[in-house]
């Protein structure tokens, strides 16, 4: 399972990451390369005889379009303008899956043994470097060598098992076959690597344009103390002040767009969200999750740091909470989280992530290194604290997080947090602090759920004056609404 799920998370991540940025093909490419090595690891251990029938159909189609899928990647990581023989391996790998699909026969399997080992051989030699008009430039190629070597590892791990299949060689004490399991995990690591490097790259290109804007802003400063020429440069300063500034907005959006697009709606909770970053790409997250059953699955991440390798983690934890948002018990879902996340060297970065699920009136709370979270009582106007300590993901894989439960009843909200309401700094440099928070939440509490956010936003600002914000300030707030019987159940369906 966990081999199918490595490759088939990347699937879902670099999709995203085409749907944010489709000009970037790279991206769609590796997702249809991923999703296909997830479909072969897939069916590669099936045991049952439905399944063994249905992948002998659909074999050689699935193995020449992930392969061809893989090759596109190659070509569009490293090439400006792709090569005339792409459209040779597209023939025939269309060529084949016809035939399967028509002929009476199955397609010969050491034939498409040939023609994947040819594909790799050709990713294979696409990274490796060598000069030519068509490359792109070396600072383009940075970091390509990684997914090429892990290219290379995963081609002749499956070499050898396609050798042993064939009863070319005979198989080592140890490895009898099927070992071709740890090129993928390999290949799969590599590529999130260099994603995490391609948006690195990205934010500091931008952080760079933005110490450019503020050179030039103090250019202009000096340029209208000169009278000549003073009209054609402030023009041309404005001009290039303007594209920059766009370009920062850009990439700004690119972060915002990661988050739900509309709340879920479900009829017996009010629900409501708010993110205000410190910096144009910050390192807060949340998200959603309905399921058919009602069961309202809600995340608030916080990322270390801010800016480009923030972005990066808050990219991957979008992609593993909608493959793992529905597991359960919670903990359960952190450890593989935290163990994904893990195994992709990102250095020192880690999430912060608290995770709530809410099913007909019953509330159950996990936390990865987050504030509490906070629930208001109706009938009393208390405000309830829920500590849940926890090292954040990515930190210690086997780490024991633990869960609390708590009924809900009309009336009652839940608030969920990052650091950065209860951490703001005021302009005597004291913290509102999470009493303070609790205290905003009590006063703001009987008050539908977006006017709750407007409120905890509004005091925030009004405690900091003139301080500058100095991190991420995420809120979701969920309230349960009024039940006309007077009944204490809530149906989250």
């Amino acid at each position: 399972m966990l081999s199918c799920a490595i490759p088939f998370a990347l699937a879902v991540l670099h999709l995203l990451l085409f749907v944010f940025y489709p000009r970037f093909r790279a991206n769609l490419y590796s997702a249809m390369w991923m999703a296909g090595l997830a479909v072969l690891l897939f069916f590669r251990d099936a045991r049952q005889a439905s399944l063994i029938l249905l992948w002998q159909e659909i074999e050689p189609a699935v193995a020449a379009a992930a392969s061809v899928f893989g090759l596109l990647a190659a070509y569009a990581l490293s090439y400006r303008k792709y090569p005339r023989r792409l459209i040779l391996y597209l023939f025939v790998g269309l060529a084949f899956s016809l035939w399967n699909a028509v002929a009476p026969h199955p397609l010969d399997q050491r034939i498409l043994t040939a023609y994947i080992f040819a594909v790799f051989v050709e990713i294979v030699v696409c990274y490796i470097p060598r000069d030519s008009r068509n490359l792109l430039k070396a600072e383009d190629r940075t970091g390509v060598w990684i997914v090429g070597t892990a290219t290379f590892i995963f081609l002749a791990l499956t070499t050898y098992d396609l050798l042993v299949s064939n009863e070319v060689i005979v198989p080592f004490r140890s490895y009898p076959g099927a070992i071709n399991i740890y090129g993928v995990l390999l290949l799969s690591i590599a590529i999130s690597i260099n994603i995490s490097r391609g948006f690195s790259g990205m934010h500091r290109d931008l952080e760079r344009k933005l110490i450019q804007v503020q050179d030039l802003s103090a250019k202009a400063i000096a340029n209208e103390r000169e009278p000549r020429n003073h009209e054609i440069a402030r023009l041309h300063l404005e001009a290039d002040n303007a594209r920059k500034t766009q370009e920062l907005e850009e990439a700004r959006k690119l972060q915002l767009s990661m988050l739900p697009r509309t709340l879920p709606a479900v009829p017996s909770l009010e629900i409501a969200a708010v993110m205000k970053t410190a910096t144009e790409v910050g390192g807060d997250y949340y998200d959603f999750d309905l399921a058919d059953d009602g069961t309202l699955t809600v995340a608030v991440g916080d990322a270390t740091g801010h800016g480009a390798k923030a972005g990066t983690l808050v990219a991957v934890t979008k992609g593993l909470f909608h493959e793992l948002s529905r597991v359960e018990p919670i903990p359960e879902a952190f450890r593989r989280c935290s163990g994904a996340i893990k195994s992709m060297n990102l250095g020192a970065l880690y999430m912060c992530l608290t995770i709530v699920k809410i099913r007909e009136g019953r509330l159950t709370v996990s936390a990865a290194g987050m504030p509490p979270v906070l629930v208001y009582r109706a009938r009393d106007g208390s405000v309830e604290s829920i500590p849940l300590k926890g090292m954040p993901l990515g930190q210690f894989p086997d780490f024991c997080y633990g869960e609390a439960q708590r009924d809900l009843h009309p009336g009652d909200v839940v608030v969920l947090m990052s650091d950065g309401l209860p951490e703001m700094f005021n302009t005597a440099r004291e913290i509102l602090d999470y009493e303070g928070v609790r205290r905003l939440v009590a006063l703001a509490g009987s008050s539908p759920a977006e006017e709750i956010i407007q409120k905890l936003v509004e005091q925030g600002e009004v405690w900091a004056g003139t301080e500058p914000q100095e991190d991420d300030v995420t809120l979701v707030v969920i309230k349960v609404k009024p039940d006309p019987a007077g009944s204490a159940r809530l149906d989250g369906g």
